[in-house]
């Protein structure tokens, strides 16, 4: 015969762990659009996080994509053309860690993709490319972010 106090306090202990546990629809699906020098760094940082599962890679250049697939381990998918990877509803939001001549170009068209996005610095190559990528964005109700480091 187990004592009251005891099963309950067991009991809480074994709902209270089940509550840490984090479900599918607690993670944000996350997919990279380059995997160079910056995007390897944004790989390993998400993968720290408890609550990003990241589902997929875009890189045109094919050793680079099976680097990435080989390190981030799982199920992920790798795509050459990073508008597969758009296209993808197991993606929720990007990093693009493109050439910069790209950012401006891959972020709007992940948020008119229905994906938020975290967009490497420089964001634009001039200011009307910054405008654009602010109405895209209201348009499509998406959250950018700028990684600007030190700024």
């Amino acid at each position: 015969m187990v004592p009251r106090r005891a099963f309950l306090t067991a009991t809480a202990a074994t709902v209270a762990s089940y509550q840490r546990i984090l479900g599918a629809n607690d993670r944000v699906q996350v997919g990279f659009l380059g995997y160079g020098l910056i995007g390897k760094r944004h790989v390993v940082d998400f993968k720290e996080q408890p609550d990003v599962a990241i589902t997929a890679v875009s890189d045109a250049y094919a050793p680079r994509r099976d680097e990435a697939a080989t390190f981030i381990g799982g199920p992920v998918q790798t795509y050459k053309d990073f508008r597969r990877m758009l296209e993808a509803k197991a993606v929720d939001a990007v990093v693009v860690s493109t050439p910069d001549h790209w950012h401006a170009l891959a972020c709007m068209m992940a948020c008119a993709a229905g994906k938020d996005v975290y967009v490497e610095k420089p964001l634009t190559l001039f200011v009307r490319e910054g405008r654009w990528m602010v109405q895209v964005a209201n348009r499509h109700r998406r959250v950018v972010q700028v990684g600007t480091s030190i700024r």
